[in-house]
């Protein structure tokens, strides 16, 4: 593990970052707003500009959560795992997706009581069964369900825990 990373992860706690830095996303804000505001404009029209963007961008998400929520899909999954796909985002059913594409290079290494040792591509990771939680990066920084915890969903069939809590 690269140093950055493991001093960067120390400080994170249960701060959840959807994988996004905040300057990157401040910045992005700000390239929005410059984008509608010239040097000459005054607080009130930038105020006025930002408003009728922010009303125009909710307007465009509302249409797209319609068109979302009425589509139905079909998985190439494992029947247990519908329940959690149907909940989800799109962005984060794509995701989750492709951890269970990558799940098949995972393998249980042994079992502890609420424990699984896994083994992913010559790395080890746990996963606590009973609150269910990963050490890997994918479910430290963005919460969603890593391929780990799919490959311990799947395999064990008395989980006391809920996958997408």
């Amino acid at each position: 593990m690269a140093r950055k990373t493991m001093w960067a992860r120390a400080f994170y706690g249960d701060v959840l970052t959807l994988g996004n830095s905040t300057n990157n996303r401040v910045e992005s804000l700000n390239r929005q707003v410059k984008r509608y505001v010239r040097k000459s404009d005054s607080l009130y029209k930038c105020m006025y500009k930002a408003l009728k963007w922010s009303e125009m961008m909710s307007t465009r998400r509302s249409v797209e959560d319609q068109l979302i929520a009425g589509r139905y899909y079909k998985y190439n999954a494992p029947q247990r795992l519908i329940p959690l796909l149907n909940i989800l985002t799109p962005f984060a059913r794509s995701k989750v997706l492709y951890e269970l594409k990558q799940m098949r290079f995972v393998y249980v290494e042994y079992e502890s009581g609420d424990w699984l040792f896994m083994v992913d591509r010559g790395q080890h990771y746990e996963v606590d069964i009973s609150i269910c939680r990963c050490n890997c990066s994918m479910f430290m920084m963005c919460r969603y369900p890593c391929r780990h915890m799919l490959l311990a969903y799947v395999k064990r069939r008395n989980l006391t825990g809920k996958l997408y809590q």
